[in-house]
């Protein structure tokens, strides 16, 4: 009786954790560039995965990836990075796509905190866990950003 009722709260912890809005940062970027005007650039990988969606805001062709120009736009996606980092498919050079000293952070954009993050951190034991694990527990997502690229920061060529 005892097992059974700790793997039912193990399952439900484990729901908990699961990232319930795996395109948190691609929506994000949708919903941004549907509000603002301009070009946004951004990597391979959240184009990739936001195409679709930008297409049905009626917004596809204003976030592009290749040579950034001055006073341009740069949304950062973390989390594609590091999948891009991880995977051997990925066919971009993950350099060109990081933040670059001198870029002017405009916004971040955060997942809402879960409980269990707030609950840690009052407890302390936040600086217990291993950064990635307890992210797990405090957001659904890493934070998106975007910058204003500024002259002489320019990456990126579209490979």
């Amino acid at each position: 009786m005892f097992t059974a009722g700790g793997l039912i709260v193990l399952n439900f912890a484990c729901i908990y954790l699961e990232n319930k809005n795996p395109l948190f940062a691609e929506r994000a970027l949708i919903n941004y560039v549907s509000r603002h005007e301009g070009i946004v650039y951004t990597d391979p990988m959240t184009l990739n995965r936001a195409k679709l969606l930008l297409e049905f805001a009626g917004a596809a062709d204003r976030v592009r990836v290749g040579p950034m120009p001055h006073d341009g736009l740069f949304y950062f996606n973390k989390n594609n990075i590091e999948r891009c980092k991880r995977t051997y498919e990925c066919k971009w050079q993950v350099t060109q796509y990081l933040p670059q000293d001198g870029w002017l952070e405009l916004t971040r954009i955060e997942p809402q905190r879960k409980a269990s993050g707030y609950i840690l951190m009052a407890l302390g034991v936040d600086k217990l866990l291993p950064e990635e694990v307890f992210e797990r527990f405090n957001r659904s997502s890493k934070a998106a950003v975007l910058y204003r690229i500024q002259d002489g920061q320019r990456k990126g060529n579209g490979n």
